[in-house]
């Protein structure tokens, strides 16, 4: 099987600072430690930019971290802390609330609810995202939390678009007692801004302030916060986005751009080489294209029955091996009977509609259920307005 990109346990991010602690890869799954990992890296790419770094050695491992010397974006880049939610007035109920959290028609104090539903909250934070936070990050990164009490929160980091120097002079510690006199005036801008566009877009509790330390100290606080989403997830929470990606333009390090180097991950890899060989597939493509996309998932499920060992072998006899081959046999049943039931379904949608205008047009030979399969997406995402203009018009013709 082709193999990808390695990265070596031999050079690793930036270790964690003092009363940082690392992220427990541990309590995460392959794919989810792949994605705090890329995470970790692209942050510290999004801080430093271009500037000077050097390689070092951590004294707690031995192990050699890229360290950088000159930050280019450090002042230039803020954190920002989002709660998703809405004020309510004891007599007029949810209201958008004037300055310091006052109703606008009775002048009394409103209560802010929290949201707990997953949906909801990610259509805040994309609409947010669209009208807003695209103006103020010129390069983003967002990572959804959800905490103790099942409210989600959502984290920023990015650069700030005007370059505005936040950081230079602030007093962190009189922050904490709510002295801001040592605030620029960019930052209060963006303070102010916040202040009155968040909760239109319902959006309440938020906090933007500059990186405190270092780069790698906030990679190493941002990371951790994918453990405390996995710890506290519910189950409305499958198939969410954990990690968004804002303005990077897909330049960003993407889990499945690389493999980890670990005794464990070659002997993972090396099993499942030898069990798709059970099937005559030579790649990962190959393994796709008879299993579908969780190919891997149902590879290492059969040889992980058999030898569990991180070891890059797998000893069996062979009824033994014949048992995986006929597993592995059933894996790729199933997912051809999927493919020629969805192929059952475009064809009788098309034939329902009676219609064919061209990128729909299904030839005298089975097709490649690939483009089937694009093609029936594109249809479905027709407005009906739209579908029965296909249908009516001089272009489209019944199929026999």
């Amino acid at each position: 099987m082709s193999a990808a990109a390695e990265i070596s346990t031999e050079i690793l991010p930036s270790p964690a600072p003092p009363g940082q602690t690392e992220f427990l890869v541990s309590m995460l799954n392959g794919s989810q430690a792949k994605t705090a990992y890329a995470l970790r890296l692209n942050i510290e790419k999004l801080v430093c930019g271009n500037g000077r770094g050097e390689l070092a050695d951590d004294p707690t491992t031995g192990r050699k971290f890229w360290r950088c010397l000159e930050p280019e974006f450090l002042n230039s880049t803020g954190f920002l802390t989002l709660t998703a939610g809405d004020y309510f007035c004891n007599f007029h109920g949810k209201k958008i609330p004037d300055e310091k959290n006052f109703c606008p028609l009775c002048g009394n104090r409103m209560h802010f609810e929290k949201i707990h539903d997953s949906d909801e909250a990610n259509r805040r934070f994309n609409n947010l995202n669209r009208r807003v936070i695209q103006t103020i990050f010129s390069r983003a990164v967002a990572v959804t939390e959800r905490h103790k009490d099942k409210a989600i929160h959502f984290h920023l980091i990015g650069r700030l678009a005007s370059g505005a120097d936040i950081r230079t002079g602030l007093n962190f510690e009189a922050l904490k007692n709510r002295d801001y006199r040592s605030a620029s005036p960019a930052l209060r801008a963006l303070w102010a801004m916040l202040r009155d566009t968040l909760p239109v877009y319902g959006f309440g509790r938020h906090e933007l302030l500059p990186i405190r330390k270092t780069a790698e100290a906030v990679a190493a606080y941002v990371s951790k916060y994918i453990e405390k989403n996995i710890c506290n997830r519910l189950s409305d929470d499958k198939r969410k986005k954990l990690v968004r990606y804002i303005g990077w333009h897909k330049a960003q390090i993407k889990p499945n751009e690389f493999s980890w180097a670990t005794e464990r991950a070659r002997a993972w890899r090396a099993k499942t080489r030898e069990c798709a060989a059970l099937i005559f597939c030579e790649s990962r493509e190959d393994c796709a294209e008879v299993m579908g996309p969780r190919w891997a998932f149902h590879i290492s499920g059969v040889w992980q029955k058999i030898d569990d060992r991180p070891v890059p072998f797998i000893q069996w006899d062979f009824p033994t091996r014949e048992c995986a081959r006929r597993e592995l046999m059933l894996h790729c049943e199933k997912h051809v009977k999927k493919s020629a039931s969805r192929m059952r379904e475009f064809s009788e949608i098309l034939r329902e509609m009676k219609i064919d205008d061209g990128d729909f047009v299904l030839p005298p030979d089975p097709p490649c259920k690939f483009e089937v399969e694009r093609a029936r997406l594109r249809l479905m995402a027709l407005p009906k307005r739209e579908l029965r203009h296909l249908g009516q018009s001089r272009r489209c013709v019944a199929l026999n």
